[in-house]
């Protein structure tokens, strides 16, 4: 009889010293989301801090400035340049797509993403050299990004057909 008893004692302990665990297990799961989240945003805060520092090492303002006007001229060197900025900028949106679906992201939502990528378009692809491009890099890009820029570009392209340094020059009158 005392034997079962300390058979029924040892059985109650174990299973609370069971519980205690997975309460552990629990806890630590839950902290490993929260530094895999601010490791998540920290990585893609560097990598946009990394694309704009290129901008201001590099010509790539020149270079795209150059792709708006006169795309026709752009030397071998010039479209290899732009087209590795480029590469690098939709590179970081992958990710960011990536990080949004596991859930460490910035917490946007469809919408969201959407109006990012459709401005982003506006940006980067509302000229011919974007377009030319996209076409020949599409196949690697997250289908969220490639949904969205083939829309726009079944649409007529943009909001409007003005260029990105169009645009800015009318604000500043």
């Amino acid at each position: 009889m005392q034997l079962e008893r300390t058979n029924e004692l040892l059985q109650v302990i174990a299973s609370i010293g069971v519980m205690i665990g997975l309460l552990f297990v629990a806890y630590e799961i839950r902290q490993n989301t929260i530094l895999a989240k601010a490791e998540a945003i920290s990585a893609m805060q560097s990598g946009w801090e990394a694309i704009s520092i290129s901008e201001y090492e590099s010509n790539i303002g020149e270079l795209r400035a150059k792709s708006l006007l006169e795309p026709e001229n752009l030397t071998d060197a010039e479209i290899y340049a732009l087209s590795a900025w480029l590469s690098a900028n939709v590179t970081q949106i992958d990710r960011l797509i990536e990080v949004e679906r596991g859930g460490l992201g910035y917490g946007m939502n469809s919408s969201e993403m959407v109006q990012l990528l459709e401005s982003l378009f506006d940006s980067f692809l509302n000229n011919r050299f974007g377009r030319a491009w996209y076409m020949e890099n599409r196949f690697w890009m997250d289908p969220v990004i490639a949904d969205v820029w083939d829309r726009k570009i079944e649409e007529g392209q943009s909001s409007s057909s003005d260029s990105y340094t169009t645009r800015i020059r009318e604000r500043l009158q």
